[in-house]
């Protein structure tokens, strides 16, 4: 094998190691004095500039009591380095977070929690990753403001036919009558 080609897999190999350990680092698990925060793989939404924004789903375990789910979303700033294609986590904060029957609150201390603790995690995430991440969840966006209303059905007991009529309508008759019966 020639030195240029060991070299090139030699680098696919290395970066296919890298982002499974990447893979591999959620979900992350904060411990507090009175509880237990579980934050899972984010799902990325948009990168803007230096703006990564998306969501995450977290649990919250008090001492004692059972887990409780919720989700924030999230703005991150962001250092982009294009040359080695990594991207580095520099600030986090919380826009909105929902938990199950909780007051405000609660809801900013996991806020809170969260913005004071994720920089410190070293997240360096490909920017490959992050692009395809966010090509999914733009994906996904679009599929979700298709409309999947049902048709409107027509019943009847006795024999029909169902007549579709081309052309303009004036006043209830058509001026250039197709009939079509299908």
């Amino acid at each position: 094998m020639k030195p240029a080609a060991a070299t090139i897999a030699f680098l696919a190999v290395a970066s296919a190691a890298l982002a499974q350990e990447n893979a591999a680092k959620w979900p992350r698990t904060l411990e507090l004095e009175n509880a237990t925060v579980v934050v899972y793989q984010p799902q990325l939404e948009k990168l803007s500039g230096v703006t990564l924004s998306g969501r995450a789903a977290f649990s919250w375990e008090a001492k004692g009591a059972a887990p409780v789910f919720g989700v924030f979303w999230f703005d991150a700033r962001v250092l982009v380095d294009k040359d080695s294609r990594q991207v580095q986590v520099q600030e986090v904060t919380v826009r909105k977070v929902r938990l199950p029957n909780a007051e405000p609150a609660q809801e900013q201390a996991v806020a809170s929690v969260v913005e004071k603790e994720v920089p410190r995690w070293d997240l360096r995430p490909s920017l490959d990753d992050i692009q395809a991440a966010v090509a999914v969840s733009e994906r996904q966006e679009k599929t979700d403001r298709l409309a999947a209303n049902p048709p409107k059905f027509i019943f009847s007991r006795e024999p029909a036919v169902l007549l579709f009529f081309d052309g303009h309508r004036s006043s209830g008759r058509s001026r250039t009558p197709s009939l079509s019966a299908r």
